[in-house]
């Protein structure tokens, strides 16, 4: 009976032996696995860390990027805007010297047609008088047509100075 118990306890020794052996090997071979997975993992997490890192600084250098070429454009913008604001004031003063020299020369023009029609309008006949009451006519037209001009041109410039005044 001994002997029995004996026999049969060490085989059952051997088989639990052999079972912890194998659970021993099992177990090895799980952690092995886990630990190439996580190894794995952890690797792909770091390329992807570094990919997300390269994609944050290209960002960056593109907002930089966009940041340096809108102040350019501003500063272009405000020279155009100057250059702009410095050629109305010449034209400005174009028109206004333009009309005024224009004007002179038209009311001359008029004056001496009037008075040759009052001084030598009975030695006329109708045909001369009609041609000269169309140049006085025209140099009359002509005369309000330069007079609108530069008050269009003032307008427009108040216009604008107002509006900006607005916008202040």
């Amino acid at each position: 009976l001994v002997s029995v118990h004996e026999t049969t306890f060490g085989d059952s020794f051997i088989e639990q032996r052999s079972s912890v052996t194998a659970s021993r090997e099992a177990a090895r071979l799980a952690t092995q696995n886990a630990a190439t997975d996580a190894d794995r993992h952890n690797h792909e997490l770091r390329r992807t860390q570094r990919a997300m890192l390269n994609v944050i600084e290209d960002l960056r250098e593109a907002r930089q990027s966009l940041v340096s070429t809108v102040e350019l454009r501003t500063r272009e913008l405000a020279t155009a805007n100057r250059q702009l604001e410095s050629r109305n004031r010449e034209l400005e003063e174009f028109v206004y010297i333009a009309s005024h020299d224009l004007q002179e020369p038209l009311r001359t023009v008029a004056g001496y047609l009037q008075m040759i029609q009052r001084r030598h309008s009975a030695a006329l006949d109708a045909e001369p008088k009609e041609f000269m009451q169309f140049a006085i006519d025209g140099a009359q037209r002509m005369q309000l047509l330069i007079e609108s001009l530069l008050v269009y041109s003032r307008i427009t410039m108040r216009e604008q100075t107002l509006e900006a005044q607005r916008l202040e």
